[in-house]
């Protein structure tokens, strides 16, 4: 599935909406979800993984790509109170 800038760009009334933002908050469930930021021009990127799977075996690489690291199949509590203290 293509999740970057350049599907965004197809519905034009989204684009343009957020062209002009710098800050990008990524939420992925999979390593590869880290390209979703390909093609944005940020000032600020935090990128948040959940990690619902192998957690013993995928921990480290989780860490190694996201900057938070959410385990289990949780709600968005987290993210929410994390977007709030950043706010």
């Amino acid at each position: 599935m293509n999740k970057d800038e350049v599907i965004l760009r197809k519905i034009p009334e989204v684009y343009s909406a957020i062209r002009n933002r710098r800050n990008v908050l990524l939420l992925g469930d999979s390593i590869e979800d880290v390209g979703m930021v390909k093609g944005f021009k940020y000032e600020t990127l935090l990128k948040i993984g959940f990690l619902n799977f192998d957690y013993d075996k995928l921990r480290e690489e989780y860490k190694r790509n996201f900057d938070v690291v959410l385990e289990g199949d949780g709600d968005f509590n987290e993210v929410n109170n994390l977007v709030r203290d950043l706010g």
